[in-house]
């Protein structure tokens, strides 16, 4: 049987509801439909979301040379983050860190030097890539900003969902690939070229819900949908009439193929 799963709050916690339909049907194979220009995806980048703290001493502002001001530790920490040479894969490409938040703290500081500063990353992972490289990666540059007693840790979700249900965890959403001989691969592609489609591989440089199904679960998994993902979080999100009709047959494509092997 095949198994429609429309789920919500993948933008705020990939994989969250998702894993609850997994739960209920165990499936074998799990394709995803977001954006893909109507090509086969095999692969994705996964995310982490980083919150690192520096400390430092307060003082008065009119003696600022009394304290240590945890917001100039910081500069240094992202002065070395930002020079991290980022990690690349064959298929995949590069990963990504990204500064999304920084505050003070107090803030607002009225007259005081800020005793901590409190940065949030976001880091677009790789295959292969685990939360020990990762941490290890950010510890290199904490040392070699001479800023030892800095903290870096996961941040935590705490998302409440409409019907009440309260989901907390680390924000730490794996990436993924399967392996292009794979038999879900190969049976989907053939069962897109019998419907006159033409997909090449490639891989999602977004998180999907796949980082919960093939990166935390394990289940072979693949993607295909319609659009660019480049229209997404951006004015006048559309999506091309062209695009959702061959979306349609894609989908009855890979159905067939996979219910009949």
């Amino acid at each position: 049987r095949a198994v429609i799963s429309g789920s919500v709050g993948e933008e705020l916690i990939e994989g969250a509801a998702l894993r609850h339909v997994m739960q209920s049907v165990r499936p074998d194979y799990v394709v995803i439909g977001e954006s893909s220009e109507l090509q086969l995806v095999r692969a994705g980048r996964g995310r982490a979301e980083l919150v690192l703290e520096t400390h430092g001493r307060p003082s008065h502002a009119s003696t600022p040379e009394r304290g240590l001001n945890a917001v100039h530790v910081m500069r240094d920490v992202i002065t070395e983050i930002e020079a991290l040479v980022m990690p690349t894969h064959p298929f995949v490409g590069c990963g990504v860190m990204c500064l999304t938040d920084l505050i003070s703290v107090p803030y607002p500081a009225h007259s005081v030097v800020p005793s901590g500063c409190r940065a949030t990353y976001e880091r677009r992972l790789l295959p292969g890539e685990t939360k020990e490289s990762l941490f290890s990666e950010l510890r290199e540059a904490v040392n070699r900003a001479a800023a030892a007693d800095t903290t870096v840790q996961l941040a935590t979700s705490n998302y409440e969902s409409y019907t009440g249900m309260r989901w907390e965890e680390a924000k730490w959403y794996a990436p993924w690939q399967i392996d292009e001989s794979h038999a879900l691969v190969q049976q989907a592609l053939a069962g897109l070229r019998r419907a006159q489609l033409d997909p090449s591989m490639r891989s999602y440089q977004f998180c999907t819900n796949a980082a919960y199904s093939a990166g935390a679960a394990g289940i072979p998994t693949i993607g295909f949908g319609p659009s660019s993902e480049h229209h997404a979080h951006v004015c006048d999100e559309h999506l091309e009439v062209d695009q959702l009709l061959g979306a349609a047959t894609g989908y009855r494509a890979i159905a067939d193929a996979m219910l009949v092997f």
